[in-house]
């Protein structure tokens, strides 16, 4: 049985509306279900609610699992650039479109106003999100399953330009 690094954390706010963070490091072990984390997330939270005077906003567990870089070194690629960014816009059953934001992006995908959705990397990411199911059901913020890919199109490139030629070194 393996233990799985999580955090939980609770947003809190105080009468003047000021909001706070209490953040809780834990160990999961791998054999627990979501509701059984769940059913511990609101233990703590009306905990921690019983000893303050904020009001609990909001609660939320993540898991930190170990990961390893597909990129070799310890420091990001010297070309990276967030501000970057293209947005991977996806239908959801609600008829809304999601953007998913990829910051980043390999220069290599950009081509005229979008990405190149035919690249083998982010074909299989597209797929992956769109084809999704139980247990893993990918969906908009407001929790509606995402049903397909509808079009990508980039957020920085013309800002750059204009960036760019504005700058004028003294």
């Amino acid at each position: 049985m393996a233990v799985i690094p999580s955090r939980m954390s609770l947003t809190l706010v105080d009468a003047n509306g000021v909001k706070s963070a209490v953040t809780l490091y834990v160990g999961v072990t791998d054999s627990q279900t979501v509701a059984q984390a769940v059913t511990e997330l609101q233990a703590v939270a009306a905990l921690v609610d019983a000893v303050t005077l904020a009001k609990v906003l909001d609660i939320r567990a993540s898991i930190v699992p170990n990961y390893t870089q597909t990129k070799g070194g310890t420091n990001p690629d010297p070309d990276s650039d967030l501000t970057q960014t293209a947005v991977l816009d996806f239908l959801a059953a609600n008829n809304r479109t999601w953007g998913m934001p990829l910051p980043a992006y390999l220069d290599s995908l950009a081509m005229s106003g979008g990405l190149d959705t035919t690249s083998a990397n982010l074909a299989a990411l597209i797929g992956h999100i769109e084809g999704s199911a139980a247990p893993y059901q990918y969906t908009d913020p407001g929790h509606s399953n995402i049903s397909e890919f509808t079009d990508s199109f980039l957020t920085s490139r013309k800002r750059r330009k204009l960036r760019s030629r504005s700058y004028r070194p003294a």
